[in-house]
């Protein structure tokens, strides 16, 4: 049956992590930067998303040392106390109230390029909605060929807006002494480091395809490790040409479209803004349709949440979640109201579990001593607890970016919703309805 074969191999899960890290929102990040820092910017990208890599290097140990099967669930599962587990469930709900804004911004691409479609915004979001959701619901398999195939288009889009780009930089784009480098001084360079290293989002979400991809303690870590390679790449040379075609007053907080009709032919721009831009965010809806799923079916299976939600069919798809997740989005696309707000309530206790996870995998060596001793990634503890260090100041530091720039209103409504995750966790534990899969194999 297709729930017990193995889907992804090196490639495919490269591919889903390259595609869901490579988004709409690099599209409108590059040229917010360049307006901070000007052509210095493709220095504070590289930097962000190596500093970003750093917020996930725990999970890479991990998984290199033990297969999770329930991903991001079954990382909190074994390393923090079971109310925490609990709050960390709850906020695997996150991606579902963000899965409409990737169809609208689709719709939002596709019209731009043809404007007689603007009256039917709503009708080709939600057609491009269900296309995405009837592919996952066909199993893994058929996710990833899909993913494959929109990923590579989508690098060659961009390859094709960064090789040609290249050749018609300007005098001095790369130079270190130009006027237009580190504009905004020390404090704006690092600024827009903080604010680009958003876009390293993406390769953590190899560890949640675990139960379902070959040799998972080497490819998981290696798929993250290749990713954040790729992605590094792709992002540096397209902030220089980004930054380096026109003049940076032209550009600063522009999106890539409007460098590209600089040097690109219009089949060559038509086939950018497709295969780039709105690729880009087909295959984030992909792959985050396709990885919410396995952790919250093990957090069913565990019992956090009602067990409708985690059950699947032969095609290993969960039905309930499924149909939940795209019942959401709908109501986003066909009402127009926005869950940005919602989401944002759910930010800090995320941030919070994030660092903490950090501080309790310091413990990994000493609970898990003969499978760390054989981890693909094995290195001496003083390197792990080095490593786990830096990465414990990076994640500090980003919780701290992050939660500094909510509102009062959003800090408000942060702390009320951790405090109903810690009274929901207290109640499904005292109504005796965990049994977790962990402690069982314990």
């Amino acid at each position: 049956m297709e729930q017990n074969e193995k889907k992804y191999g090196l490639f495919s899960l490269t591919n889903m992590c390259v595609g869901g890290a490579i988004g709409a929102g690099v599209f409108a990040l590059v040229g917010i930067g360049i307006g901070i820092t000007g052509r210095s910017a493709a220095y504070a990208m590289i930097l962000g998303v190596i500093l970003y890599a750093f917020t996930y290097i725990p999970t890479l140990f991990l998984s290199a040392a033990i297969p999770l099967k329930g991903g991001s669930y079954s990382q909190s599962a074994i390393l923090l106390p079971k109310v925490l587990v609990g709050v960390n469930a709850l906020t695997l709900v996150m991606p579902f109230l963000t899965i409409a804004m990737m169809g609208i911004s689709m719709a939002d691409y596709l019209i731009s390029l043809i404007p007689g479609l603007s009256s039917f915004h709503t009708v080709i979001a939600a057609v491009l909605l269900s296309a995405f959701f009837l592919a996952n619901m066909l199993g893994d398999t058929m996710v990833a060929r899909v993913q494959n195939i929109l990923t590579v288009v989508m690098l060659v889009a961009l390859g094709c807006y960064i090789v040609i780009g290249l050749g018609n930089l300007q005098p001095g784009a790369l130079s270190f002494s130009d006027s237009t480098f580190m504009t905004g001084g020390t404090a704006g360079f690092l600024s827009a480091v903080a604010l680009l290293s958003m876009a390293g989002s993406g390769p953590e979400a190899a560890i949640q395809y675990t139960q379902v991809t070959k040799n998972p303690r080497r490819t998981v870590p290696m798929a993250m490790l290749l990713s954040v390679l790729i992605i590094s790449i792709v992002y540096f040379l397209i902030c220089v040409v980004a930054g380096g075609v026109l003049p940076i007053e032209e550009v600063a907080g522009q999106p890539l479209g409007v460098a590209a009709k600089q040097f690109l032919p219009v089949p060559l721009y038509i086939f950018f803004m497709i295969g780039g831009a709105i690729f880009a965010l087909g295959t984030s809806l992909n792959n985050t349709i396709a990885c919410i799923k396995y952790p919250i079916i093990e957090a069913t299976n565990d019992g956090w949440f009602p067990q409708f939600m985690g059950k699947t069919n032969k095609r290993g798809v969960p039905l309930g979640l499924f149909s939940i997740a795209y019942a959401i989005a709908m109501f986003t696309i066909l009402t127009g109201i926005s869950l940005e707000s919602i989401v944002n309530f759910m930010l800090a206790g995320a941030y919070i579990l994030t660092v903490l996870l950090v501080i309790f995998q310091y413990r990994l060596p000493v609970m898990f001593p003969e499978e760390w001793k054989n981890s693909t990634f094995h290195v001496p503890d003083a390197v792990f607890y080095i490593i786990n260090t830096i990465s414990l100041l990076v994640a500090v530091y980003f919780a701290y970016t992050n939660l500094t720039s909510l509102n009062l209103p959003l800090m408000i409504g942060n702390i009320i919703f951790i405090i109903l995750c810690f009274a929901y966790s207290f109640y499904r534990i005292k109504a005796g309805k965990i049994h977790m899969e962990y402690e069982k194999e314990s």
